[in-house]
């Protein structure tokens, strides 16, 4: 989109104007270098205070005895904001019920059969899907392995969050808001006005991050605010650190301070304890320094070549001689895999990814897409992405 906006721009003769609390990596750089010119608001919306942030150790809790995903201090909190009637967001950045189910007796995980990933279980539906191709199934009563009946519900999604409010607080008003509730047309506008007009509690996945204001919010709850951490993304601490900073600014946009209950499994991980500081220049500094020893972006440009088909041998042996060609067409380049994806099928296909880092920008775009030419055929489908791991 700002590639887009940068061109019209250039058409038109006029300025672009990107507005964030948390501008990503790369904006923030572009500002340092005068690329971009800088404009700071130094005060929230109607000179209204930050809000208190607490951070909690879910493992203290676990070993505590506590194996709800709600902290002590996470329910005190949402019953003094119930008292008083004032509002509470609590983010779930995952739909549906349970992760996945799995039998307790031969440990087999039900997954899709067209996609390497385990089926998520909806409790509104009593059926399993897959978020990736969308297949759906019935929930078995019994595991298709061995006969056992014996199985577990793993993991929480906003589906179960919802559940076991009803059963903390059974007459507070609750709306959900995820993918599953927000299918048909107005649903988010549906929603928002209830929760404003009626609500007590508004569960969401990242949908309910930005951009709301409720003058009667005052608590905002993240439950596993480091549950994407680890996924192997190097902009992962990038997206925790931006997700916390905008979901917290929903509490307390009034005279009311408000309060944020972060709940993590590591608390001390940098990106939780900046956004804990809302230090989002702290956060920026300890990034770009990782990020010149590892050779990301900003500091190297990126690209990354996907290759799809059915036959993973095929796909792959097609990665390694496009990696060798790229090779010694320019040395200077790095080019790293081919790498089979972490979802190694997706609807019946597997992926294999190149990626590529160069320091200046070289006119290597003919040959790539000469060889994406050569290599293309009706087997394999050879993807170009210049922006890896963004959005």
């Amino acid at each position: 989109a700002v590639d887009i906006l940068e061109e019209r721009s250039a058409i038109h003769n006029c300025p672009i104007i990107l507005r964030s609390a948390t501008p990503n990596i790369e904006s923030n750089a572009k500002a340092k270098k005068r690329i971009y010119e800088l404009l700071e608001i130094k005060e929230r919306a109607l000179n209204s205070k930050l809000p208190r942030i607490d951070i909690v150790n879910m493992l203290s809790e676990f070993k505590s005895g506590n194996d709800s995903p709600f902290s002590k201090k996470l329910i005190e909190e949402i019953d003094s904001r119930l008292k008083r009637n004032e509002q509470v967001i609590l983010l779930m950045n995952r739909r549906g019920y349970a992760n996945f189910v799995i039998c307790r007796e031969c440990g087999y995980v039900f997954k899709c059969p067209n996609c390497d990933i385990s089926l998520t279980y909806h409790e509104y539906s009593n059926s399993l899907k897959c978020h990736y191709c969308g297949h759906e199934e019935k929930k078995p009563n019994t595991c298709i392995r061995c006969g056992s009946n014996e199985l577990n519900f793993m993991g929480s999604g906003t589906q179960k969050i919802e559940k076991y409010l009803s059963e903390y607080f059974p007459t507070a008003k609750v709306y959900r808001m995820d993918n599953d509730t927000t299918r048909k047309k107005h649903s988010h506008e549906i929603i928002l006005n209830k929760f404003q007009n009626q609500g007590d509690i508004l569960i969401g996945t990242q949908m309910i991050a930005k951009g709301l204001d409720f003058p009667r919010v005052t608590l905002v709850g993240i439950i596993q605010a480091d549950s994407n951490l680890f996924v192997p993304d190097f902009r992962a601490p990038e997206k925790t650190f931006q997700l916390i900073m905008q979901v917290s600014g929903r509490a307390g946009r009034r005279s009311i301070e408000g309060q944020v209950v972060i709940q993590a499994m590591n608390p001390e991980h940098y990106a939780v304890k900046y956004a804990c500081e809302n230090d989002y220049y702290g956060f920026y500094q300890y990034e770009m320094r990782l990020r010149r020893v590892a050779r990301y972006s900003p500091f190297y440009y990126l690209i990354e070549i996907g290759f799809n088909g059915k036959s993973i041998r095929d796909v792959f042996y097609a990665g390694i001689e496009f990696s060798k060609q790229l090779k010694r067409f320019d040395e200077s380049i790095i080019v790293l895999g081919p790498a089979i994806d972490q979802t190694i099928k997706i609807k019946n296909k597997y992926t294999a990814k190149i990626m590529i880092k160069y320091r200046e920008k070289k006119d290597f775009y003919e040959k790539i897409n000469e060889l994406v030419d050569s290599f293309s055929s009706d087997d394999i489908y050879i993807s170009i992405d210049n922006y890896p791991n963004v959005g």
